[in-house]
């Protein structure tokens, strides 16, 4: 059974996609459930990775080099919340649980390594080290910090069962 890697943006995807090319299901298809469903054989195993969302949210933000200023990503939550977001951006922000749904193993971003070359080891899968890419840039005032308590609390709402998930891993 050959096992599939299901990319959740902001998760270490592309530090496996350009290790383990040979675990994509095409790497021509971008992030999304119905795109990865219509793409997946019965046989395919798939994985993904998880990631704690505020992290994530917080990645994605400084990936697409907007400013480093709390204002500006408290706004930026605000948009996320208030759904005047682009679609494009709430796609890639949407809840990890969707993913995690149709995985038949899911991973821990905070153990990538160690998780990952747990999963190959089961699938004999030769191990290599992990090529790291797409780091985020150092921002000084955009961080967990620096989010409002009402975004906060918004966001903690919002990915409440993306938080169990991670409990649940890390048991």
């Amino acid at each position: 059974m050959p096992l599939r890697h299901v990319h959740i943006a902001k998760t270490g995807g592309m530090s496996i996609r350009n290790t383990y090319p040979r675990l994509i299901l095409d790497p021509n298809l971008d992030h999304g459930i119905d795109v990865i469903l219509r793409y997946t054989k019965p046989e395919d195993r798939l994985f993904c990775v998880v990631r704690n969302p505020i992290d994530r949210l917080i990645s994605f933000y400084k990936f697409q080099r907007l400013q480093d200023n709390q204002d500006k990503f408290n706004n930026y939550i605000e948009g996320f919340k208030n759904k005047t977001m682009n679609d494009v951006h709430r796609m890639f922000l949407q809840s990890q649980k969707n993913y995690v749904n149709v995985c038949h193993h899911v991973i821990r971003f905070s153990h990538l390594e160690e998780d990952l070359n747990h999963l190959l080891h089961q699938y004999s899968i030769p191990i290599k080290p992990l090529l790291h890419c797409n780091n985020s840039k150092i921002y000084e005032n955009v961080s967990i910090k620096s989010i409002t308590p009402d975004n906060l609390q918004w966001l903690l709402d919002f990915y409440k069962q993306d938080f169990e998930i991670l409990d649940a891993l890390d048991k």
